[in-house]
């Protein structure tokens, strides 16, 4: 079995699971004891609510650490708002899954594209949630690529893969018009 090192995203992961249900989002913000680029506010349900980060590598030399660390501070008064978990339903009618891969300038935040399509996804649209970034030479000059996952179900009907083609579809839509994306081609990573 392989084994990796733990990054910024994983730790993010586990902030939103703690935080859960209530909304996370981060804003990238520079401090000095932060690699720059890799450091952001954590907001949650819209309220600043701490910090996340790698630690600089300079500070990681100076402390001879064997990996880059991530560090996060987390205010426990946004969290004491988590409501106790109610027992839901398991649901009736199935679930259809589609993953999105688009191509954004680099200076454009993933929190706004998440929230953009959060705002205007249709109500069969469950969950749209970031699996990956990408950044690499196949790429444009300061692009990135954005993976992002689509989770559609509908509570009176089983949706077809026409409306899951078309949700999708609208969701490419108000990607392009507000953030120039384009559509990752299924050849490249």
């Amino acid at each position: 079995m392989r084994t990796r090192a733990v990054d910024l995203f994983d730790v993010k992961s586990d902030l939103e699971a703690l935080a859960s249900p209530l909304h996370m989002t981060t804003t990238a913000h520079p401090w000095p004891w932060l690699h720059p680029g890799r450091s952001a506010i954590v907001h949650i349900d819209g309220d600043t609510a701490g910090w996340l980060g790698e630690l600089h590598p300079r500070l990681v030399r100076h402390f001879e650490l064997p990996a880059t660390a991530v560090a996060f501070e987390l205010d426990w008064v946004a969290l004491k708002a988590i409501s106790i978990p109610a027992a839901q339903p398991v649901p009736r009618l199935p679930s259809i899954r589609r993953d999105i891969a688009i191509i954004v300038p680099e200076n454009i935040e993933v929190g706004d594209i998440l929230q953009a399509l959060r705002e205007s996804g249709p109500p069969s649209v469950q969950t749209i949630d970031v699996f990956d970034i990408y950044r690499g030479d196949e790429l444009p000059n300061g692009m990135k690529s954005v993976a992002i996952l689509v989770l559609m179900r509908d509570t009176e009907r089983t949706l077809t893969d026409a409306d899951g083609e078309r949700i999708v579809g609208d969701l490419l839509a108000l990607l392009t018009s507000r953030f120039g994306a384009t559509l990752r081609s299924q050849g490249s990573r």
